[in-house]
């Protein structure tokens, strides 16, 4: 992405308003899936990044694997397999732990769409998941 434009940055919510991240979970280095879902997440994000100019062809989008979406700082994030959100972008200095994942407050909404890759009952995928999409407002 070329440049870099947050709520932040636009006016609309000034730096004393963000909610402070410092104990949030972003990252839990646990190793979560098997080969061929890495693999199916890893063909969906590489193939969006390599060929699509997004759906206008003009605005950024953002399409990750395993990534915590956050809709609010006080629950616990839901991580889809793969998720998509049109017209946005990720922050240049994405390696501060408040740029780390998919803060609802940074980007301004939820991603469009979110990707479960169904491959036993442990992960809940077809149940509580579903559920928790809908409250984010997650559209398909």
């Amino acid at each position: 992405m070329s440049e870099s434009i947050t709520l932040t940055d636009a006016g609309l919510l000034p730096e004393d308003l963000l909610p402070d991240v410092s104990h949030l979970v972003t990252e839990d280095d646990e190793p979560l899936d098997n080969l061929p879902s890495e693999k199916q997440q890893r063909l969906l994000t590489e193939t969006l990044y390599s060929s699509w100019n997004g759906a206008s062809n003009a605005q950024g989008f953002l399409v990750a694997a395993n990534v915590g979406l956050f809709p609010s700082s006080k629950q616990p994030p839901i991580v889809p397999d793969v998720f998509l959100s049109l017209d946005v972008q990720v922050a240049e200095n994405w390696w501060e732990k408040r740029h780390r994942s998919y803060f609802f407050w940074d980007f301004g909404k939820p991603p469009e769409v979110v990707i479960e890759i169904v491959s036993n009952r442990e992960g809940n995928e077809t149940g509580r998941k579903i559920l928790e999409y809908a409250r984010m407002r997650v559209m398909y």
